[in-house]
C-alpha cells in the first residue's frame, strides 16, 4: 500500500455528530488532507478514514499518471505503475479526434504494450476496462499503426506551412 500513515488531523463534535478531516502519508513522503467530514458517532470516524483511503490513493495514481505523461515519460513514476501511465498515453489518444494527434499520444507505448503479447482480456484486466473497450482502442490504435505515413506526412505538410 502506498499511504503508510493515516490520522485524524481534527475532530470537533457537533449537534449532529462529529466534523473530522484526515491526513494520508504516502510511501515517498506527500501528505493528503481529506475532509471535512461529518461523522454520526467515533466507530464511523474510524470507518471514514479507512473508506478514504483507497479513493485518495486512485487519484494520487491517476495524477502521478498524468504527469508521467505530461512529461514524456512511458515507464512507472511515482505511485502510477506501468499499466497506469500506459493507459493515460492510451486513453487519451483513443479520445483524441484528431489522427495526428492521437497517433501522437499513442505512438510512445503502444508497441510496448502489443510486445507484452497479451490478450485482449489480459489487457482489460490490466487497465481495469471492459474488453470492448480494449478492442475499440487497440482497434483506433490498428487504423492510425497502418496510416502513419499519410499522418506523420500531413504533420510534415501542415509544419511546412
Amino acid at each position: 500500500m502506498p499511504i503508510v500513515k493515516s490520522e485524524i488531523l481534527e475532530q470537533s463534535k457537533q449537534a449532529s455528530g462529529y466534523r473530522v478531516k484526515f491526513k494520508y502519508t504516502f510511501a515517498d513522503g506527500r501528505t493528503f488532507n481529506v475532509g471535512t467530514l461529518n461523522a454520526n458517532s467515533i466507530e464511523q470516524i474510524d470507518q471514514l478514514l479507512i473508506d478514504k483511503k483507497a479513493p485518495l490513493e486512485l487519484s494520487v495514481k491517476s495524477n502521478d499518471a498524468q504527469e508521467a505523461k505530461e512529461l514524456g515519460i512511458t515507464a512507472e513514476y511515482k505511485e502510477a505503475s506501468q499499466a497506469d501511465v500506459y493507459y493515460i498515453y492510451m486513453y487519451e489518444g483513443f479520445n483524441e479526434s484528431e489522427p495526428l494527434l492521437a497517433y501522437e499520444l499513442m505512438e510512445p507505448v503502444a508497441q510496448d504494450i502489443l510486445d507484452l503479447g497479451l490478450s485482449v482480456e489480459q489487457m482489460a484486466g490490466m487497465f481495469n476496462q471492459t474488453i470492448e473497450m480494449v478492442n475499440d482502442v487497440m482497434a483506433k490504435w490498428a487504423y492510425l499503426d497502418s496510416n502513419k505515413d499519410i499522418i506523420t506526412g500531413y504533420k510534415t505538410v501542415k509544419g511546412g506551412m
